[in-house]
């Protein structure tokens, strides 16, 4: 008997929100001077969003935003049998040209994701996630004899707007280069039970 041990559970789901609404809400936000230095990326803003954003009504869509993802979440825990998580820190990326996140976990958190905001048709600008460094150091990804997903050690995925990624947060990803000249958005987030 073959198993497979430790699989990654990752959810692509797609979402309806109206993201030219999200947009400007994103605009209006870093007009006001809502924004931080991106913390995984370079060449990026941030938006941390926190209950006092929430509060000053500046962010009523991302709120609604928010309150999908979380009923995704949840679907997401009844989906695999975990206990129910709870977003506790979500912040929004703006990704220039040329601006990256580098490979980065999100530790002391149990699952993170992203949803897309803004993706311009032109950015080829992909999440990759990747296994531990031990799987490759020892030579399992070059060792399939056809295309095999269980022997990759690397997964790329070009996302689209209105897609929500969830995923565990130990799970490694970068986000590559944005090749557009217009700005890549995404709103990320991490849960605890």
């Amino acid at each position: 008997m073959i198993r497979s041990l430790f699989p990654t559970p990752v959810k692509f789901s797609e979402l309806t929100q109206q993201t030219d609404l999200l947009q400007q809400e994103v605009k209006d936000l870093l007009l006001c001077g809502y924004n931080d230095e991106l913390r995984s990326g370079i060449n990026g803003q941030r938006i941390d969003i926190t209950n006092d954003l929430m509060e000053t009504g500046k962010a009523e869509h991302i709120t609604q935003l928010l309150t999908e993802i979380q009923k995704n979440i949840f679907l997401f825990c009844t989906e695999i049998n975990i206990k129910p998580q709870y977003i506790t820190q979500s912040w929004i990326n703006i990704n220039p040209k040329n601006s990256i996140n580098k490979r980065h976990s999100h530790p002391g958190s149990v699952l993170s994701g992203a949803y897309y905001i803004k993706y311009p048709s032109d950015a080829d600008s992909p999440i990759g996630f990747y296994r531990s460094r031990e799987f490759s150091d020892y030579g399992w990804n070059t060792q399939s004899l056809e295309e095999n997903i269980n022997l990759q050690s690397t997964f790329i995925y070009t996302p689209k707007e209105n897609d929500l990624l969830i995923f565990p947060s130990f799970l490694e990803h970068d986000v590559w280069p944005n090749k557009s000249d217009y700005e890549r958005i995404s709103l990320s987030f991490n849960t605890m039970p």
